[in-house]
């Protein structure tokens, strides 16, 4: 198949190329890699591998669009970004179930998020808001991480959008597929081509490519801080601002007073979703000593009532990590935890063996901290699990 301009290509061809100048574009190269659904390791979906050339075509599209999408009024603009929104808030199902399958997140969570940022980022448009600067319109650069991309890139993107910027976008190889669908539906919403680039492939390649172009007005970058301080060298040397996007460890403190029930909810479901969602990179609880064995009590009926797959697509309300090395690593990291002095608290039952093995589900669990020596180090993959201290 030709490339295309065409809504009307199905998400499946959509997805196996870049969309480039208002066009669905095969990658110059003509390689692949498969998408993997982490909870069962079926295929979903192949995507581009692209290079540098396929950075440089679209940058050159997003640089040719400034001026006709900025000579817009403020209001033409908005209206495209709003219903671009709008196009995906009326496809949630689908996209979320995608989203779901893509990063691992449960599905009931990507439906919530995704329409939170949108319900959101919608007002913000519709009020104006936004940029932060006041300077001339540019070429924005996104490289996003596999934690969630769809949601953080509408929170902060849209409003650049509807400003008069354009963007060029590259999502991490390992889960890439539901900023397609954010491709598309500003394509049907009247945006014009080169407004929003999105430029498949690995960020040894096609991201790194990203970061050293020369013109870019902003970059933005979701990962661990190792990668993002070698994405920000070439931008930073040329004045080029960076806007980090990292993961942070979570706190929480349950007090004598406060209800455990709901607090304890929270928890379960935050340690669930663990690094699928934007910005986690850990869980650690404060809890009142005189209420550690009521606390232990709850947690561990939230925590055996997870679910991991049961046969049905986005099922699950405990993530899988999104590759199997991420879940061995967990599994190593607990044991140091472990030996460190930490005490088990509770475990989630195990998944099935068939389960275990077809996907990358790792135990959630809770372990208590009498020593207040053990840290989380939000790059690492930390996963389903809560370290509690008590005092």
């Amino acid at each position: 198949m030709s490339e295309s301009a065409a809504a009307d290509l199905s998400w499946e061809d959509q997805s196996e190329r870049n969309f480039i100048g208002g066009a669905w574009r095969f990658t110059r190269e003509g390689y692949s890699f498969d998408i993997y659904d982490p909870a069962d390791s079926t295929v979903i979906a192949a995507v581009p591998l692209s290079t540098h050339r396929d950075v440089a075509q679209a940058m050159t599209a997003a640089r040719a669009a400034i001026v006709p999408w900025s000579a817009l009024s403020g209001a033409r603009r908005a209206a495209v970004v709003d219903g671009a929104l709008a196009h995906l808030a009326e496809r949630i199902d689908r996209v979320a179930a995608l989203a779901c399958r893509d990063t691992g997140l449960p599905a009931q969570a990507a439906r919530d998020d995704i329409l939170s940022a949108i319900r959101e980022t919608r007002a913000q448009v519709a009020g104006g808001g936004r940029p932060e600067d006041d300077s001339a319109p540019g070429v924005i650069g996104q490289i996003l991480s596999w934690s969630s991309p769809l949601t953080l890139c509408i929170r902060t993107l849209a409003p650049d959008l509807a400003a008069g910027n354009t963007a060029v976008v590259h999502p991490s190889i390992q889960a890439p597929l539901s900023l397609v669908f954010l491709a598309d539906a500003l394509n049907r919403a009247g945006a014009p081509g080169g407004v929003f680039n999105l430029v498949q492939g690995s960020g040894t390649d096609a991201g790194m490519a990203l970061a050293r172009q020369p013109d870019l007005k902003r970059l933005d970058f979701q990962g661990s801080r190792e990668t993002a301080a070698m994405a920000a060298l070439s931008p930073e040397r040329s004045g080029i601002p960076v806007h980090r996007h990292l993961r942070s460890i979570v706190h929480r403190s349950i007090d004598a007073g406060d209800a455990l029930e709901p607090a304890v909810r929270a928890i379960a479901d935050a340690a669930f979703c663990h690094a699928a969602r934007a910005g986690y990179g850990g869980l650690v609880v404060d809890v009142a000593a005189s209420r550690l064995d009521a606390f232990s009590e709850a947690i561990a009926v939230a925590f055996g009532a997870g679910r991991y797959a049961e046969g049905l697509r986005g099922s699950h309300t405990i993530a899988p990590f999104i590759a199997e090395k991420y879940r061995t690593a967990y599994e190593h990291l607990k044991k140091g935890r472990l030996a460190a002095g930490a005490r088990p608290i509770c475990t989630a039952p195990s998944p099935s063996e068939r389960t275990y093995r077809m996907g990358w589900f790792a135990r959630p669990c809770v372990l208590h901290d009498p020593t207040h020596r053990i840290t989380l180090d939000p790059d690492r993959p930390n996963g389903p699990l809560v370290l509690v201290r008590s005092a």
